[in-house]
């Protein structure tokens, strides 16, 4: 990836960040941030040609084109001539990786998550520990004393409130498969009688794997709508690390570790009331500092979705949408009315209006829209129709769009396009993996197929990931007339 060959670029020629920063002109923190990969570039990012450029002008020692024939890697000899180094590098930083980035591994399994019910562990309830004393240590101990914590918890068979946060590392739990089933499925069961779950999420200031891993893990809880997700900046250089899991006015689970020392792991089981208390109290102080990480929205609280979504469609900046099928906001009047009347809600037809106005507003003001569209097969429409996004919250039955209406609807894609500018659509082929609207540093929302799940991020750093991948996913922004013919490509076909 671009941040592992920039770094050996950089360190073979000794190449600080301020002076590859002043070359760009940039600040240094930007650079600091790429070599980390915590800030994702996009593959058609101008800087790489720039980057290629300031290391194509120096001059390298017989050991430095060792190292760096061997990374690009050279055929022949290291080229004396700069432009044809030029050449050689702006292509080994553009190239594409076989890695996913983080975004990518998210949302591949954001949007292929199944959440049919299975056949989940059978739980034995009414184990006791034989520590006495309430002290573990170590990753053994840890497990075991969050075991007792759940299963005390689902003793009570009553819907109970849990707090959780670490920032201690998770390697104690990911790397034993069989616990961390069991954790799920523990879980899921006190879920599923009504508990409620509050976590606060440890990032660094730009989401890399490990932020998205966070998610990733808890991605069955959040589909749930149970869990009140939060996020706090890690601070570095602290090598103290803390653990706090407490069911609300019953028992409590504390860890301290270093942070490069994991078998230094002490943990406390509590069950005296007054220290539950108090622990409640510090992780209630804490995560009152911290800021929402999310909303997610299901079926059960739909209501709240439409008025938040108009609320932030009245902000005009930049929009990215990407979809099976194309917005709602392109869509003819007449079939816009013949689904709300399908549905028999009216919250389709205020819906419709309100992004057919948002999109006519931003086009007016100059801000670029951009659809990248992974249109479906025609095997994929059953009897001729194709259920449209958000199908399932408009409170009436299944909205679909039929093949008819689909041709109309891009015969006006076409004519959108022709008389607007700023707006562009890109037709992919494969899986859109999830549906994504993305405000330029505002918000992203990300949505499952049916039954649909709809993830809001609010924070500046995640919408700056999920940008630079929607970028580098829809590649080259073709030409107007390569963009209609391929719609029109489309059309003939069904």
């Amino acid at each position: 990836m671009l941040f592992k060959k920039l770094n050996l670029l950089m360190k073979t020629t000794s190449t600080t960040n301020a002076a590859l920063a002043e070359y760009l002109s940039c600040a240094p923190s930007y650079i600091g941030r790429v070599r980390e990969g915590k800030k994702y570039v996009a593959a058609n990012d101008p800087v790489k040609g720039k980057i290629a450029r300031y290391f194509s002008e120096k001059e390298y020692t017989p050991e430095q084109k060792v190292v760096i024939s061997s990374a690009i890697p050279l055929r022949g000899d290291f080229p004396e001539d700069k432009e044809k180094l030029l050449f050689l590098l702006v292509g080994w930083l553009s190239e594409n990786d076989d890695e996913n980035t983080p975004v990518e591994d998210f949302l591949k399994v954001f949007g292929s998550l199944n959440l049919e019910k299975k056949d989940e562990e059978k739980i034995v309830l009414g184990k006791t520990s034989s520590n006495k004393a309430g002290y573990f240590y170590g990753d053994s101990g840890k497990k075991e004393a969050v075991l007792l914590l759940l299963g005390e918890a689902l003793n009570l068979n009553a819907p109970v409130e849990i707090l959780s946060f670490s920032d201690e590392t998770q390697h104690w739990a990911e790397r034993d498969p069989a616990f961390s089933k069991r954790l799920s499925a523990m879980l899921k069961q006190l879920v599923s009688i009504g508990s409620k779950i509050k976590v606060v999420v440890r990032t660094d200031k730009v989401p890399n794997d490990e932020f998205f891993n966070e998610i990733k893990r808890r991605l069955p809880l959040y589909f749930t709508g149970a869990v009140e997700p939060y996020y706090c900046i890690t601070q570095p250089g602290i090598r103290l690390r803390k653990s706090f899991m407490v069911i609300k006015d019953f028992a409590a689970v504390t860890s301290q570790s270093l942070l490069d020392d994991e078998d230094s792991n002490f943990v406390q089981y509590i069950k005296n009331k007054r220290a539950v208390g108090a622990v409640e109290r510090i992780f209630n102080g804490f995560a009152a500092k911290c800021k929402p990480l999310m909303r997610v929205y299901t079926q059960a609280n739909a209501h709240t979705f439409f008025p938040a979504f108009k609320k932030l469609n009245e902000i005009d900046c930049a929009l990215w949408f990407s979809s099976r099928l194309p917005s709602v906001a392109t869509m003819p009047e007449n079939i816009a009315k013949s689904i709300a009347a399908r549905t028999c809600s009216p919250l389709f037809l205020d819906y419709w209006e309100e992004r057919r106005e948002k999109y006519s507003r931003l086009v007016k003001r100059g801000c670029d829209i951009t659809e990248t569209l992974f249109l479906p097969d025609l095997s994929e429409m059953e009897d001729g129709k194709f259920p449209t996004m958000l199908s399932d919250l408009y409170g009436g039955n299944s909205a679909y769009i039929t093949k008819e209406e689909l041709k109309e609807h891009l015969e006006c894609v076409i004519k959108y396009l022709e008389e607007n500018n700023h707006y562009r659509v890109v037709i992919k082929k494969g899986d859109c993996g999830a549906f994504l609207y993305i405000l330029e540093g505002v918000a992203v929302t990300v949505y499952s197929a049916a039954p649909t799940t709809i993830f809001a991020f609010s924070q500046r750093f995640v919408n700056e990931s999920f940008i630079g991948y929607f970028v580098n996913k829809a590649g080259e922004i073709p030409p107007k007339e390569k963009m209609i013919s391929d719609i029109k490509d489309y059309i003939s076909k069904l």
